[in-house]
């Protein structure tokens, strides 16, 4: 039953960054009391949504991944 939750969040952040499930490299969940922190990342960007139990977004982060292998490189 776990399981559903965990994956029912995880499908939920992804909607909500207007990505495919497809694109997510990485991802990690940590839950704090009712909030799950899911933490993923596609090839180009970095995310961090906070999701309810119920499946409510609580708060979201997007930001460009550090380090990527075309940073730096010139025109």
């Amino acid at each position: 039953m776990k399981n559903n939750i965990y994956n029912f969040i995880a499908r939920t952040a992804i909607d909500y960054a207007h990505i495919a499930p497809e694109e997510v490299l990485d991802i990690s969940m940590r839950q704090v009391n009712t909030i799950v922190e899911v933490d993923f990342e596609t090839e180009w960007m970095h995310y961090i949504c906070h999701v309810n139990i119920g499946g409510a977004v609580m708060g979201f982060l997007s930001e460009p991944v550090s380090g990527h292998k075309t940073d730096g490189m010139k025109n």
